[in-house]
């Protein structure tokens, strides 16, 4: 049986990302990326009482993180410049609309390839498993932890790493709702970070890494192995 993916949502984040003052805004102007992809920049929130004159907010502007939004608002840039951290948040993930988020990750990663040590790639999805319940536990637990029984939901998280691809990926399982004393189908939470530690490597080899991490085949992994842990559920029949 195979479990279908919904909400799905895809993350990319570099590390040293390292832009100072407005040079992200400029350079994203400079290499037409704002135009292409029709990004809208967000006006710094402020929460207090009084809204600060617009030259006040513009002096705010390079302390809070650069936030960018594509037409349809499914595509978040983020630069958080306190942390040299780059974010591109792609919410209602899909192969259809991959290669916009594949290109759009790649321009503006190109603008700082030199610098960046880190690149995570993070895919998020929910699982519907109606009755079934996952069994990624030894049942002895019942009998050695007895509170067990009584928890609310649990997290599983399980670290791989895979030394031939520079590649640590991690994954937590989390029941969202559902089960227990309710009649609601139980919804499971899959999460993974791709992480990839790029720092030893010379811009060139890092231009073609990043080739490889903005593959579809990064999902169809996550996909796969989260169809290994769903089948670990108590009405499996394998």
């Amino acid at each position: 049986m195979t479990f279908e993916a919904t909400n799905v949502k895809a993350t990319l984040v570099a590390l040293n990302y390292n832009c100072i003052a407005n040079e992200f805004s400029d350079k994203l102007d400079e290499k037409d990326i704002i135009n292409k992809y029709k990004l809208k920049l967000k006006d710094v929130e402020w929460n207090g009482p009084n809204l600060p004159p617009p030259h006040i907010l513009n002096e705010l502007r390079p302390l809070v993180p650069y936030v960018y939004t594509t037409e349809d608002m499914t595509i978040q840039v983020i630069y958080t410049q306190s942390e040299y951290k780059l974010s591109i948040e792609k919410r209602n993930f899909s192969q259809e609309g991959f290669e916009q988020f594949k290109n759009l990750s790649n321009d503006v990663l190109d603008i700082k390839l030199s610098d960046i040590t880190a690149i995570g790639v993070n895919y998020n999805a929910l699982f519907n498993l109606g009755d079934a319940k996952l069994n990624l536990l030894n049942n002895n637990i019942i009998e050695k932890v007895p509170d067990f029984k009584k928890n609310l939901t649990f997290e599983f998280v399980l670290p791989i790493e895979y030394a031939d691809r520079n590649l640590i990926a991690t994954y937590r399982i989390k029941k969202k709702s559902g089960g227990g004393n309710t009649s609601e189908p139980r919804i499971y939470s899959i999460n993974v970070n791709f992480h990839f530690d790029i720092s030893k490597l010379s811009t060139a080899e890092k231009t073609e890494k990043v080739k490889d991490i903005l593959s579809y085949n990064l999902y169809d992994e996550f996909i796969e192995k989260s169809q290994g842990f769903l089948k670990l559920n108590d009405k499996s029949k394998e």
